[in-house]
């Protein structure tokens, strides 16, 4: 009964530092697809600055054409 009781105890221990591991390794997994989420939001950001300023240059390259006539 003692080795029955000592295998449990084993096995129980053995199940908890997994479930400790698999807590530890979701946590970093979430902080990863936050910090993804970032830098999604970053790109997004400099995409629409960039075509605001080849919009800027589109306008100010037909203004050009207006005052050389071309």
């Amino acid at each position: 009964m003692s080795q029955t009781i000592a295998m449990i105890s084993h096995n129980t221990s053995r199940i908890a530092r997994s479930a400790t591991e698999t807590r530890e390794l979701a946590t970093h997994g979430a902080d990863i697809v936050s910090q993804s989420g970032c830098e999604v939001q970053e790109i997004a950001r400099v995409v629409r600055e960039a075509t605001e300023i080849m919009q800027t240059l589109n306008d100010r390259s037909q203004q050009v054409g207006i005052v050389t006539g071309k």
